[in-house]
């Protein structure tokens, strides 16, 4: 039997009744996100990730006492993280966990009112920064601390002054002066329970 190279283009005839059917090539659509979508989903990832390292690199901590009040109160719990000023500088208005340089045992939950090399100073409670007075929002009832609550210091060059929300009760750096950087073990970023006080930190 002899075997003949079929032609390029033959084929061989369609069966009766069957219907031609036409090869259509895929096309693949790429959808390309615009410039401010891709912005945002890198941010928001950044932000999930940052976050990630805030719970691996936090403690929790109970709140003790009303020195804070109305910002926190007895018997919440709060996340505070180390990691923030490994990398980065204290603010004013930081929530911070923080050693006393007295009692070394102790340790509270305070508000960071001065910064490196500032002038601090008191008057009946008002306190001025640098000469400037300061602003103080979270203060409940303008609670500054009772009568003759007065002082000044300067603060070194790696020194911060904190206070307690609730001026009257609380022990700060009005009893045990300035504290070095050493002695702030980290910021508070996250409210954590009960779930009705649930809420990110700053306040």
């Amino acid at each position: 039997m002899k075997l003949r190279k079929r032609k390029a283009g033959s084929g061989y005839p369609a069966r009766p009744g069957a219907q031609s059917q036409t090869v259509r090539p895929t096309v693949t659509v790429q959808q390309r996100r615009s410039p401010l979508r891709r912005v945002v989903a890198a941010t928001l990832q950044v932000v999930h990730l940052g976050m990630v390292v805030n719970l691996l690199t936090s403690a929790r901590y109970l709140v003790q006492g009303d020195s804070m009040e109305p910002t926190l109160t007895s018997g919440q719990y709060v996340l505070v993280s180390r990691l923030d000023y490994w990398l980065g500088q204290p603010r004013r208005g930081d929530l911070v966990l923080v050693r006393d340089p007295v009692k070394s045992a102790a340790v509270y939950v305070k508000r960071l009112v001065a910064l490196p090399g500032e002038h601090l100073r008191i008057e009946e409670g008002q306190v001025f920064i640098d000469d400037r007075p300061l602003d103080e929002p979270y203060l409940a009832e303008r609670r500054w601390g009772p009568p003759g609550d007065s002082g000044a210091w300067t603060l070194g060059e790696d020194e911060c002054f904190v206070m307690g929300d609730h001026r009257a009760p609380s022990r700060d750096s009005r009893a045990f002066g300035p504290v070095k950087r050493d002695h702030i073990i980290g910021r508070l970023w996250l409210r954590l329970w009960p779930l009705r006080a649930y809420r990110r930190i700053p306040l």
